[in-house]
This record gives structure tokens, C-alpha cells and sequence, in this order.
């Protein structure tokens, strides 16, 4: 027999004519950029302990009492209870949105719900609370435009032995992106094909706030806050080395070569993006025919970890469905017929600002081709054509 509930629990629970209420308090986790979240649901209405609302969300608390008899205490079976709470849209949540809105961005088997009963008018306070089961949400979990039903767990089973449904949390993987918080690791038994992968190790993001100029040493960002003290990002198409930072500046860098302008993204480069297959508890022996996008990766773009159940990409990866011939870019260097541009052959040298080719009202046309012999390469199936034009303005004396 339990013998921490107060003086006043029990000398209320000992009324014959006392009927319990149901209190569920439901507790998520910080997870996906949000901050935590305690709902607290009750199956009666006016219910305040302490000063804080118990909402009458609860429709049907299951059968609880078989949670507590002696029964229960000699049972080989796990514990469980199924809950159904209203999901019509209520003002407790912001928008006024749904219960099952909140499994959007906050996965249920993350959270912690805790189950009590409570008796009202007899002068208790938050401190007769005494959990009477706690347990996790578990399947099957069901909604629709009325209710929403779900199954919940004796989170005792977890104590002292690994269970199915262990969390990815920021404890275990600090850089994992907030959409892989809270999701259940995943499980393989036996051989299994096409086992999916959850991102665990996210690249750091910001944006620049200023122009980076060709040869600088500052990158000027909103914010470097999680970016390692010194290493490599990627701008465009420039890798740029830094080697020091302070909270909004990337300093001694190298490897700028072209402007970067205000709101460009800059990425953190990393060599390690892993993808989690298996629950490391849960050992496998291999892992092998990697796929990205439904195609199979090149084995050396990755590395296996059997011990963590990871894949470990070089780099990040990126679905292939054609192949590409990659070649020097041609550049014009004659001037075509029917030219009346002004000084047209400036036109054929390349990244200069300061010797260019004029086109105006009078002299509109400007006509240049390629002459020099390019190696067979096949059919072109793609033709990338880019124009660099510089305005040069006249200002009033």
C-alpha cells in the first residue's frame, strides 16, 4: 500500500461519497526552436489548484482504477491506459488551434504525462498531489475534428533497461538540426531494406549584413553564435578560412574572391554530415547500398559506423538523376558580322571592368563568336549563357 499520499489526500479519497477527479499534466521538452510546454487537462470543469487552471479537455480517462488495485502489483504486463481528450479548436492553445496541432513540432512520445487524481472542495493544494502513474504517450495514436485518442505507456519500463522509442535529444547530439529533436531513434532487427536516415549533425547557417569584397579579411554576419572558433565556410562559390571570431564578425579570412552581398547565406562546411540508422543500443552488424534520393551513393562519398548505427557523408549529400560532362567555359574571342558596337573587342576579354565594349542608340549591335577548336564532346543538352555588363554613369558637373 502507497503510503506517501498527505493526510488530507486520503482522509478525502476515504469518503465514500467523494467521486475522484482525473488531472492529466502533460510536459514536453524545449525541442525545435520552442520552448517547453506543461498542459495541464482535468475531466471536470472549475478545477484550480493553487491558482492554476486545470482544463476540462479530458473525455474519457479509461480505465484507471485498474492501474492502482492489488492486481496491478502482481501483473507481468506492462501498464497502460488509453486517453481520449477533445480536439476541436480551444483559446488554451495559441491561434486557438487543436490538440494534435501541437504534434506538428512537438512529437508525443517526447513527452512526459503525468496522471493524478483529486478531490475537490476538501481544502487540499498542490502539495496532496501524488502521481498516481506516469507514463509516455505511445501507440496507436488517432484524431480527427472531435477527439484525439492515444495510448499511454508506464514510463517504468524505460528504468534500467534500453526500450524501443528512445529520443534523439541535443544531449547526445548538440549539433543535430531542431526538426531531428525529440524524434524516436529508429530500430533495426534482422535485415531491412531501404532503412531511412535521420540527419543528426546540421551545417551552422547565418547571413552577411554588409558587402564582403574580393581579398578582405572580415565577413561581417548577424550572428556567429554555434560556428566553431576558427574554420572554413562557404559563401557562394568562394571557401573561406577564418580564423577567429567575435559575435557578429568572421576575422583573418582567406579565400574571398568575388562580392558577397547583404543576405547572402553563409555555411558552416563540414565534412561529417551524419544520418542515424539504428539506436546505437540496439548493435548492428552492417550497413551497406547507401541510397540519396532513391539512388545508390558512391561508396566513396561516405563512411559506415556500425558502433553509432551512422552514415557519415564527405559532403552534403545531393540527389543525382543525370549525369553531367563538366568543361572549360568558351569564351568569345572574335568579333562577328554585322557589328557596329564601339571598341566590340574588349568585349572578348574577360573580367574587366575597365577596358569594355559601348553599345548605345546609334551603335546597338554588338556581334561576337567563338573560332577556337573545342574537343568532341558529345551532345549539349544544356547551354548556360551568362551576360557580365558594367553601367558606367555620367554625373552633372
Amino acid at each position: 500500500m502507497r503510503t506517501d499520499f498527505t493526510t488530507g489526500f486520503t482522509a478525502a479519497r476515504n469518503k465514500k461519497a467523494n467521486a475522484p477527479i482525473n488531472l492529466m499534466q502533460i510536459d514536453w521538452p524545449a525541442m525545435n526552436g520552442l520552448s517547453a510546454l506543461t498542459l495541464r487537462f482535468t475531466d471536470r470543469k472549475g478545477i484550480n489548484i493553487d491558482g492554476v487552471d486545470w482544463f476540462p479537455l479530458v473525455k474519457d480517462m479509461g480505465n484507471i482504477d485498474r492501474l492502482v488495485t492489488a492486481d496491478r502489483l502482481t501483473s507481468n504486463s506492462g501498464a497502460s491506459l488509453t486517453v481520449e481528450v477533445v480536439n476541436v479548436p480551444v483559446s488554451f492553445f495559441s491561434l486557438g488551434n487543436r490538440f494534435s496541432h501541437l504534434f506538428r513540432n512537438r512529437p508525443p512520445e517526447a513527452a512526459t504525462v503525468k496522471v493524478y487524481q483529486w478531490f475537490a472542495g476538501e481544502g487540499l493544494a498542490g502539495s496532496d498531489l501524488a502521481e498516481i502513474f506516469v507514463a509516455r504517450m505511445g501507440d496507436p495514436i488517432a484524431y480527427d475534428e472531435a477527439t484525439c485518442t492515444f495510448d499511454l505507456i508506464d514510463i517504468s519500463e524505460s528504468y534500467g533497461a534500453g526500450i524501443l522509442g528512445n529520443s534523439i535529444n541535443l544531449q547526445d547530439y548538440p549539433n543535430a538540426p531542431e526538426d531531428s529533436i525529440g524524434i524516436t531513434k529508429p530500430i533495426v532487427i534482422g535485415a531491412v531494406d531501404d532503412a531511412p536516415g535521420i540527419l543528426v549533425r546540421k551545417s551552422q547557417q547565418t547571413v552577411l549584413t554588409s558587402v564582403a569584397t574580393p581579398g578582405g579579411t572580415i565577413l561581417t554576419v548577424a550572428s556567429t553564435e554555434k560556428f566553431p572558433s576558427s574554420g572554413t565556410l562557404v559563401v557562394n562559390d568562394d571557401g573561406v578560412d577564418y580564423t577567429s571570431i567575435n559575435s557578429t564578425q568572421f576575422l583573418g579570412c582567406s579565400g574571398i574572391n568575388e562580392f558577397h552581398y547583404a543576405d547572402d547565406s553563409v555555411l558552416e562546411k563540414v565534412t561529417d554530415h551524419r544520418y542515424l540508422f539504428c539506436d546505437p543500443e540496439y548493435p548492428i552488424k552492417q550497413i551497406a547500398n547507401v541510397k540519396v534520393g532513391g539512388h545508390l551513393a558512391d561508396s566513396g562519398d561516405y563512411s559506415t559506423d556500425v558502433n553509432l548505427g551512422e552514415v557519415v557523408f564527405n559532403s552534403k549529400p545531393k540527389k543525382s538523376d543525370s549525369i553531367d560532362t563538366k568543361f572549360l567555359q568558351a569564351q568569345n574571342d572574335q568579333v562577328g558580322s554585322g557589328n557596329n558596337a564601339v571598341d566590340p573587342t574588349n568585349a572578348t576579354i574577360p573580367n574587366s571592368p575597365t577596358n569594355y565594349a559601348k553599345i548605345n542608340q546609334n551603335n546597338d549591335t554588338l556581334s561576337l563568336k567563338q573560332t577556337d577548336n573545342l574537343p568532341n564532346i558529345g551532345e549539349i543538352g544544356k547551354v548556360f549563357l551568362r551576360v557580365e555588363h558594367f553601367v558606367e554613369e555620367k554625373l552633372p558637373n
